[in-house]
């Protein structure tokens, strides 16, 4: 009994100091924002120094689509923590509930930075971060913020009042100690692949609307399949996602059921592994202009017929497709244009400026390290 009773003391007193250590010793980073996929190198970075990684998002995709975001999913999949988080749009319009909301979203805020005790708060960017970021300014936490698109989003304006840095993608326009322009961080499955020439043929086209797909590329697909696999004898990679208020999903994967893999891939979300098949075997692209997709295409330098999403905050979209005719060949394709029409179009148009021997631009691919090394030095 007696051997008993020791034992459990020894036991309780390495829980209470291992609890000690990772909570004074252990430095733990929170990781937030509405753009997880650059986020994931330098996450990773920190891990292997033996820091505790946080990540606080979206852990379903939109208010009424109840399916698991992409953002979760790739998250736990590397096995980091993750909090759900819920913040009002509240630039969108002057509605006093939604003041009231952001003001819940503070107080959540408070309630996870107090807990976790981090060393530093890496923001990249979207209203979800807006009151977390407020909350560390207030408790005196480090802050660090990523924009990745061409015009700085509402988000990191407010965020950049707060940000000890303000990394930026693009060249700054302003002139400030706290903006550093480093390039977009890219994911060790996007370097690993060498960029493209323009010696391939147009036959595979992977068809993408972002993380969250879009319906308009999905329903081109379906109304033009035939059209697009038999007359014009394309190969489809198709990036539909999940949306439990339509039936996209299910569509494309009788397609692919009838067609047959070799013809028309279909799948929710694509990532690791997976994603670098995908990029390495598509010829060329029917995207939207995103942040992450355009900068990928820029040091890739696959061909593209970027679709601009035109209700976006600060026409961001259409500024980034506009930037990246200055590093791979693409078209712009305004959206209600996309018909099977209006496609065919833009691929001869592709053809035309891919046949074009043009020298395009490269974009930095040392984003990771250079906010590595700078935010370590404001952890030390």
């Amino acid at each position: 009994m007696e051997l008993i009773l020791k034992t459990q003391k020894a036991h309780a007193f390495w829980v209470f100091f291992s609890l000690i250590c990772y909570t004074f010793i252990m430095k733990t980073i929170i990781f937030c924002g509405g753009h997880h996929n650059s986020s994931i190198p330098l996450a990773k970075k920190f891990k292997n120094d033996g820091c505790n990684i946080v990540y606080v998002g979206h852990k379903v995709t939109q208010k009424r689509n109840r399916e698991l975001s992409s953002e979760y999913k790739e998250v736990t999949a590397l096995g980091f923590s993750f909090i759900n988080f819920v913040s009002p749009k509240f630039y969108k319009n002057n509605n006093p509930l939604k003041y009231l909301y952001l003001f819940g979203s503070l107080t959540w805020s408070f309630l996870i930075l107090i807990k976790y005790r981090p060393c530093i708060l890496v923001s990249f960017g979207g209203y979800l971060a807006v009151p977390l970021c407020l909350a560390a300014k207030i408790l005196g936490i480090k802050i660090v913020t990523h924009e990745q698109t061409v015009t700085m989003g509402m988000a990191n304006r407010v965020i950049a009042k707060v940000a000890d840095i303000i990394f930026l993608s693009w060249l700054p326009k302003i002139t400030s100690p706290k903006y550093q322009y480093v390039g977009l961080p890219l994911r060790e499955e996007i370097l690993s692949i060498k960029p493209r020439g323009n010696s391939r043929e147009f036959k595979t086209v992977f068809i993408t609307g972002g993380k969250q797909a879009s319906h308009a590329f999905n329903q081109f697909v379906f109304d033009n399949i035939d059209n697009l696999l038999k007359v014009k004898d394309f190969r489809i990679i198709h990036q539909t996602a999940k949306n439990s208020q339509n039936d996209d999903y299910q569509k494309a994967q009788s397609f692919m059921e009838k067609y047959g893999q070799s013809k028309y891939w279909a799948f929710d979300y694509a990532f690791g592994d997976t994603y670098k098949k995908v990029l390495s075997t598509a010829d060329f692209l029917l995207s939207r202009s995103g942040a992450h997709i355009t900068y990928e295409l820029c040091y890739l330098k696959i061909p593209a017929i970027l679709v601009p999403l035109s209700w976006v905050s600060q026409n961001e979209q259409e500024e980034n497709a506009k930037k990246a005719v200055e590093f791979f060949p693409c078209v712009i394709l305004n959206e209600v244009l996309l018909t099977i029409d209006g496609f065919k179009k833009s691929v001869d148009d592709l053809v035309k400026v891919c046949s074009k021997k043009k020298t395009y631009g490269n974009v930095p691919l040392d984003a990771t390290e250079k906010m590595y090394l700078e935010i370590s030095k404001l952890i030390q």
